[in-house]
């Protein structure tokens, strides 16, 4: 019992000694061999790197996973979850964090540029996050839309 009380002792002042006592660091804003951004990113709005910009994942110079943007007072302004067949879910909420839009959206990428478009169903909300409208679109050009007409 009082080796394995030692061995735990020895075990923590080792982790207080070199000052991080995390197991695992992650490399945040990093590149692979090929010069491409890979993993965590963040940016931020200001100097100090105290009020966030955005935060996203890169894979092979792509953004994967979810990405985060946020407006200059800290809050989350956007949300993009990626999937592998080029599709997002993407939320815009105001300054106040409350959902604006929600709806699907197509990235595609070519050697020149990157193309964003709406894409499917999106529906947009009031400041009480009431849903007022639904719009279709098709490659970024609205095809039909409809008013709620429930109100109140």
């Amino acid at each position: 019992m009082k080796i394995l009380f030692h061995l735990i002792v020895v075990f923590v002042f080792l982790l207080v000694k070199d000052g991080n006592a995390q197991f695992y660091k992650r490399k945040i804003n990093s590149y692979n061999d090929k010069g491409q951004r890979t993993g965590l990113w963040f940016f931020y709005w200001d100097d100090e790197n105290k009020v966030p910009m955005s935060r996203a994942f890169y894979k092979n110079g792509y953004e994967s996973k979810v990405s985060k943007e946020y407006h200059q007072n800290g809050k989350m302004r956007l949300k993009f979850r990626y999937y592998k067949d080029k599709r997002l879910k993407v939320k815009f909420y105001n300054e106040g964090r409350v959902l604006e839009a929600k709806g699907w959206a197509i990235m595609e990428y070519n050697k020149k540029d990157t193309h964003f478009y709406y894409q499917g169903k999106w529906k947009y909300f009031d400041g009480k996050r009431k849903l007022v409208r639904t719009g279709w679109y098709e490659k970024g050009v609205e095809v039909a839309s409809s008013e709620n007409q429930n109100q109140t």
